[in-house]
């Protein structure tokens, strides 16, 4: 890849300054970062999505924010997932997606999705929950609405409705019954999708361990994670409106 502004290429090896930063906003499919040959840490910043706003008012849960610096090899490709706000339906809706930064099947950070809202009840479930340990298990299913996905597992659900876990592709968890109009999908980045089934039940946003889905909007969050080698961290819970994010800075 070209050398930043400020450096220099030579036998292809960049020399002098080196910063850069690089936006991915959401995309629907895992995007991947080469290391700048010249960066050996990168500051990164990661906001998953929303839960799926009803058409009745009720908003979806906000997705949470993480932050530090982790430090890197250069060269190495980080895999980037950038969390959806699934779309809206008038009663029970989806979770939003979770967003990731991984270095293969290695989390670095992960920023929670919220829960689906439901009609005009209450707010869905934001990301609250920073996970330091774990395997990234996704989240319960509750009649048929499905949880959200996990780092390394899918979330629970009868006919895909649980969202995808990150290392199975992050995919959206779908609404249950299929075709039904009245709820909506997940978002990507393993939000669980809502369902019709006796009760209204809104997704579980996805993260590093799924949210739960939940009768009308009593969803949950997926958690978020940050790797124990990163400095400077922060966590911000139940903040991020709309789409996820992820911002890298050297």
């Amino acid at each position: 890849m070209a050398c930043a502004t400020g450096s220099t290429c030579a036998m292809g090896t960049c020399s002098g300054a080196c910063t850069g930063n690089k936006t991915f906003s959401f995309l629907g499919t895992p995007e991947t970062f080469v290391v700048p040959t010249c960066a050996t840490k990168i500051t990164v910043e990661v906001r998953g999505a929303q839960g799926g706003t009803s058409l009745g008012g009720s908003l979806g849960g906000l997705g949470a924010l993480v932050q530090g610096t982790i430090p890197v090899t250069p060269g190495s490709t980080l895999t980037i997932v950038v969390g959806e706000q699934p779309p809206s339906a008038t009663y029970a809706n989806g979770g939003g997606g979770g967003s990731y930064v991984a270095m293969g099947s290695t989390p670095l950070f992960v920023a929670g999705g919220g829960g689906g809202g439901y009609a005009s009840s209450p707010q869905g479930g934001s990301s609250q929950l920073l996970t330091a340990t774990g395997s990234g298990t996704g989240g319960t299913s509750n009649n048929n609405g499905g949880g959200g996905g996990g780092f390394n597992a899918d979330g629970a659900g009868l006919a895909s409705s649980g969202g995808g876990s990150f290392v199975s592709g992050s995919r959206a968890g779908s609404v249950y019954p299929a075709g039904n109009t009245n709820c909506s999908r997940g978002g990507f980045g393993g939000g669980g999708g809502a369902s019709q089934s006796g009760t209204f039940n809104a997704g579980g946003g996805g993260g590093f361990i799924g949210g739960n889905a939940g009768n009308a909007s009593a969803s949950t969050g997926g958690s978020s994670f940050i790797a124990p080698t990163a400095t400077t961290t922060t966590h911000t819970p139940g903040i991020q409106s709309g789409m996820g994010k992820v911002v890298l800075i050297w």
